[in-house]
């Protein structure tokens, strides 16, 4: 068995599973006092992954619509203080415009008098 050393634990098993039964299936009908026991530890090993996955699948079934919700939350919430940020940049320049073009005729009022000298 030749499982690469970062498989998940249900892809390990899976490998040991397709093992023991190329070994039940190799031994053949003349090797019986060593099949019948692989034949049982196989039907041991499906029982096993049967109940770890039974066991699994309903925490993971609540956690990760969960995770999920929440991440499809904090992206709306990202989305949405992004957008304020932006809008209120957008005011800025718009009140910073407003208040050259009043600095502006302010200061075109006082040419020529001494107040701006």
């Amino acid at each position: 068995m030749t499982t690469p050393p970062g498989a998940n634990a249900v892809k390990r098993v899976q490998d040991a599973i397709h093992a023991a039964e190329r070994l039940v299936a190799a031994a053949g009908p003349s090797s019986t006092p060593l099949a019948a026991p692989l034949g049982e530890l196989l039907e041991v090993l499906k029982v096993v992954v049967r109940a770890t996955v039974a066991s699994v699948q309903p925490a993971a079934s609540h956690a990760l619509p969960s995770v999920a919700t929440t991440l499809m939350a904090l992206v709306q919430a990202t989305e949405t203080a992004a957008q304020k940020v932006l809008d209120e940049t957008d005011a800025l320049h718009v009140t910073q415009d407003k208040l050259r073009q009043a600095l502006s005729q302010l200061c075109s009022c006082f040419e020529g008098h001494s107040v701006l000298q």
